[in-house]
């Protein structure tokens, strides 16, 4: 599905009457998870109207294609005329890669290519969290910030996780750590370098497929420096995540191949602190770091939950005008 804003634009699917799946997500290996997670195939004319659809939002709908043209060269314009003429023979994750590939080069967050169910019911994600830091010698590096070392999790790997939080990521499978970040930043979304490269690290590690496609390996072989400086491998596998609720709607829709409703997408590894508040979508926070202390708010929707909207205004310039007040930015 594409989505701009509130405009919502797919196949639509009539629901039929049938049994619900139910029950608390379902986690395994994606080795052994790998041959269930499948886009439903979609036919040529089905191909044609996501691309129909997805052409008018790019040329005629999407606000902001001249300033990502300005900002980033990017002109769909090439890609869609190749989508189009292999509309009859692309296979449908051919098809669904180079829609995304055409939104992901827009680095937006609000216009956005979601794939279909059942494909949309998982996610994936590798048994730790990264953030990245300053060491001692005030570099930046990407460290391990906590485990997902729940009992489910550690029976899965089936043996002892050497990784610790404070550990720093050097490669992968080979590959240097910023290294890797650059063949991910394209599916970042990040519309200015610090965002895309803090999405990048989140795409190391999670792979959210109401937007991502599967990882192209099941487990990697990392190596990682301890505070102490000493360098060790440790191989993890992906963990998959399937959603039974969302694969019980997958179950009832009659021709299987409709869109996920839209997500309020979530980074888990997103944890806000510092100044709270009575509104729950209003969250405030004062980051430190070598340029200086710098305010930041988040607003998670536009519609308040506890808050009328003056109220909210209110509070937003209370926090600029006291909290912020002595920040650099």
């Amino acid at each position: 599905m594409i989505m701009q804003r509130h405009l919502k634009l797919g196949l639509l699917a009539l629901i039929a009457a049938s049994p619900v799946i139910a029950g608390p997500p379902v986690f395994s290996l994606l080795e052994n998870s790998r041959a269930k997670i499948k886009l439903p195939n979609y036919s040529s004319a089905e191909k044609r109207l996501v691309f129909e659809q997805a052409s008018l939002i790019i040329n005629q709908v999407y606000v902001h294609k001249e300033l990502k043209l300005k900002d980033f060269g990017v002109n769909p314009t090439p890609a869609l005329k190749m989508i189009e003429e292999n509309l009859e023979t692309s296979t449908s994750y051919e098809f669904h890669k180079s829609m995304a590939d055409i939104f992901y080069s827009f680095r937006d967050k609000h216009t956005l290519y979601y794939l279909p169910r059942p494909f949309s019911c998982y996610n994936n994600f590798l048994p730790f969290n990264l953030r990245e830091v300053l060491n001692d010698q005030n570099q930046s590096v990407i460290a391990v910030s906590s485990l997902e070392d729940t009992d489910t999790v550690k029976r899965l790997i089936n043996k002892p996780m050497q990784v610790i939080p404070g550990d720093i990521l050097i490669s992968i499978d080979g590959v240097p750590v910023e290294e890797a970040m650059k063949k991910v930043m394209l599916s970042s979304l990040g519309a200015n370098d610090a965002a895309a490269r803090r999405g990048a690290i989140n795409e190391l590690i999670f792979k959210e497929h109401t937007l991502d496609f599967l990882p192209e390996k099941d487990r990697h072989t990392l190596v990682f420096k301890t505070r102490l400086g000493k360098t060790f491998t440790e191989e993890l596998p992906w963990i998959t995540r399937a959603d039974w609720s969302c694969l019980g709607k997958a179950q009832g829709d009659s021709s299987n191949k409709s869109f996920p409703a839209i997500p309020k997408k979530k980074e888990r590894k997103r944890i806000w602190g510092g100044i709270s508040n009575e509104e729950t979508i209003l969250h405030s926070h004062i980051i430190a770091n070598q340029y200086g202390d710098f305010g930041y708010l988040r607003l998670d929707s536009f519609v308040p939950e506890v808050m009328n909207e003056k109220e909210i205004i209110l509070k937003i310039k209370n926090i600029l005008k006291n909290d912020f007040a002595q920040t650099d930015g």
